[in-house]
């Protein structure tokens, strides 16, 4: 038993140094809704790649249209219900404006 306590402990800490590598940069882009899985808002970036945006922060953000520049962390290896586009967290929000 203590054997694979010790084999289980370096693995998890592993995990920990994964998440702790992924790197940020900065997205810009709109907001939009789309009725996937009863409904689920993705993030359109300018380059036209989708994201699934997560963190305190996304609740902001959650209007049709609205467009903003962010520092996001990702991609997350999360699941996602929506599945509309790769799983980043917002880090910190730019600027929202509208065109």
């Amino acid at each position: 038993m203590f054997f694979i306590l010790l084999l289980a402990v370096p693995s998890c800490l592993s995990v920990q140094r994964t998440v702790d590598q992924i790197e940020s940069f900065e997205l810009s882009g709109m907001m939009h809704y789309t009725s996937v899985e009863g409904g689920c808002w993705q993030f359109i970036g300018n380059d036209g790649e989708t994201y699934e945006l997560t963190g305190s922060r996304v609740v902001i953000l959650l209007r049709e249209g609205l467009r903003a520049d962010l520092v996001v962390r990702g991609p997350l290896d999360l699941a996602s219900v929506c599945q509309v586009g790769e799983v980043v967290e917002i880090l910190e929000i730019i600027r929202t404006y509208t065109d």
